[in-house]
């Protein structure tokens, strides 16, 4: 598990809206003072993002997906197989302190990096 000092400098949570076809169960970015990426947002069919920014960093990061859709069960199953696997929760936040090193200026290289292992862990 990572500690508190390896932990990433910002908030990250997850939060369904249910079927996608209300208006975000009643979130509101100027309630939470985040803004949505929309080019980045352009790029998703099956989530959104919303982000908040404190002095030229980013703070938080909202990730809005549909109850019940893919992305949900991924994350779920991604979540579930670290609680099951000591071992392998060890192996995801010594990759994560590596990368963090590594692509400390660099959120999207450091994402990228990370992104064959979570599909070696989604695929088991």
């Amino acid at each position: 598990m990572l500690t508190a000092a390896h932990r990433k400098p910002r908030n990250e949570c997850e939060r369904d809206v249910g079927d996608g076809d209300g208006d975000g169960d009643g979130l509101s970015c100027n309630a939470m003072r985040c803004e949505p990426p929309g080019e980045f947002n352009a790029t998703l069919s099956d989530r959104r993002c919303l982000m908040r920014w404190r002095d030229g960093h980013l703070t938080h990061h909202l990730h809005i997906v549909v109850l019940g859709g893919e992305p949900w069960h991924d994350r779920l199953a991604f979540r579930d197989a670290h609680r099951r696997d000591p071992a392998l929760a060890r192996r995801y936040a010594e990759l994560k302190i590596g990368l963090a090193a590594t692509h400390a200026s660099d959120r999207e290289a450091y994402t990228e990096a990370k992104a064959e292992f979570v599909r070696a862990v989604l695929a088991l």
